[in-house]
């Protein structure tokens, strides 16, 4: 089994804004979920990976997308793969 050292290796190579790219990224941080709880950079991406329904489960949103910052943490979903993609230098 890959260790989660090797997983970001491999994520960091990928680009967030390709929906391919975004579930393997998804398959790939899926086994190492409760490891990621202490890495909140790997946490974003891995939600903002699965996409505005996960975003949604996982409260980063109220009720969709919103230019209020108390409703939600982006104001769309190209701003939110944008910003995931950026997150990739510190991994």
């Amino acid at each position: 089994m890959a260790k989660l050292g090797d997983v970001k290796k491999a994520i960091k190579r990928l680009d967030y804004s390709k929906p391919g790219d975004r579930a393997k990224v998804r398959t790939l941080l899926q086994p190492f979920e409760q490891e990621m709880n202490y890495d909140n950079d790997l946490c974003d991406i891995y939600v903002i990976c699965g996409g505005p329904t996960v975003m949604q489960e996982a409260g980063y949103m109220v009720n969709g997308f919103s230019k209020d910052p108390k409703m939600s943490r982006f104001p769309s979903f190209p701003k939110a793969v944008e910003y995931a993609n950026s997150l990739r230098r510190k991994l």
